[in-house]
C-alpha cells in the first residue's frame, strides 16, 4: 500500500503537502503512509481514493505476481494507450519497438563508460530513422 500511495501521488503531480491538504491530514501523516510507518484509517483511505482519482482497491492492492505484475504507473500508461486512436498507437508502437531494439543491442558497461567519458553520444539517430519517424508522425515524407 505504501508504494501505491506514493506512486499515485507522483503520477497525479502532488507533493506530500498538497496531498495532505486534499485529504485533511498532516504532511507528516502522508510521509508515514508512504513509508509504511502508519496505516491510513478507512475514512482517510476513502479521501485518498477521491484525491488520487482512483478506487481504494488501487491503493490497497498489494498482490504481486511472481511472474507478472504492473506498477500503478504502468497501469496508467496502459489506460492512456487504450484511449489513443490508431495514429497515436502507431507512434507509441514505433517508439517502443525502436527503444526495445536499441536496448537489445546495448554494448557492455566498459564501452558505455568509455563513451560517457569521451563526451560522445551513444547512438545517433540516422537520417533514415528520422524520416521514418516523420512519416509516422506527420503522415508524409519530407
Amino acid at each position: 500500500m505504501k508504494t501505491n500511495i506514493k506512486q499515485l501521488r507522483i503520477l497525479r503531480g502532488y507533493t506530500q503537502a498538497q496531498l495532505a491538504a486534499l485529504i485533511d491530514v498532516s504532511e507528516s501523516a502522508v510521509s508515514q503512509y508512504e513509508s509504511g510507518k502508519k496505516i491510513p484509517s478507512a475514512e482517510t483511505l476513502y479521501k485518498l481514493g477521491e484525491a488520487l482519482d482512483c478506487p481504494v482497491s488501487d491503493i490497497l492492492d498489494d498482490r504481486k505476481s511472481v511472474e507478472f505484475s504492473l506498477s500503478i504507473l504502468e497501469r496508467e500508461f496502459i489506460r492512456k494507450y487504450r484511449s489513443l486512436d490508431k495514429h497515436g498507437k502507431s507512434i507509441v508502437d514505433f517508439v517502443l519497438n525502436e527503444e526495445a531494439a536499441r536496448c537489445d543491442n546495448l554494448i557492455d558497461l566498459n564501452d558505455v563508460t568509455m563513451v560517457a567519458r569521451s563526451g560522445k553520444k551513444m547512438d545517433e539517430t540516422t537520417k533514415a530513422e528520422a524520416q521514418k519517424m516523420a512519416e509516422i508522425i506527420f503522415g508524409d515524407k519530407e
